[in-house]
């Protein structure tokens, strides 16, 4: 098949992946908290990076993963600013702003969860990085939560692993 139909598989492919670890860590959630321990929650995030943020007004107000070595961030770089800060692609940031402005506006909307990519700016170099990403949004708790994984993966390495 052509290059482009390719990538559409992959790019469904890690959404699907993202959706369904989510999901795996989500039920994992409650057991870590019984441990009192994060050890296993960062093994099973691995290659998650996980930001936690106010819908109103965009302001990161938690980071955790592997943001340092994936895309070149300290926590505190992230911690208090913006999502609109540089960190997304101009377009991009744009289309979040859209999508936040909308869900603000409507009142029928309380929880929504989606999937999208998203270019995100490395912090050291300053490339961009594709993110497949599954937002999570609480508009009675004022919250968006993403769980989001760099889309590097060669084409080959992404099926082998069942």
């Amino acid at each position: 098949g052509s290059s482009i139909e390719e990538n559409k598989t992959v790019i469904d492919y890690l959404i699907n992946e993202n959706v369904r670890l989510k999901n795996k860590v989500s039920k994992l959630n409650a057991r870590i908290h019984n441990l009192q321990s994060d050890d296993l929650f960062e093994r099973i995030n691995s290659r998650s990076l996980i930001l936690v943020g106010r819908l109103s007004d965009g302001v990161i107000k938690e980071a955790s993963g592997n943001w340092y070595e994936s895309m070149g961030y300290l926590e505190a770089d992230l911690i208090n600013h913006r999502y609109d800060e540089g960190f997304f692609h101009p377009e991009d940031a744009e289309k979040i702003k859209n999508n936040q402005i909308n869900i603000l506006k409507s009142t029928g909307i309380k929880e929504s969860r989606f999937s999208t990519i998203r270019r995100w700016k490395h912090g050291q170099n300053g490339t961009y990085v594709m993110l497949s990403m599954v937002w999570y949004i609480d508009v009675d708790k004022d919250q968006v939560e993403i769980i989001a994984k760099p889309i590097d993966l060669d084409l080959d390495s992404v099926f082998v692993k069942n």
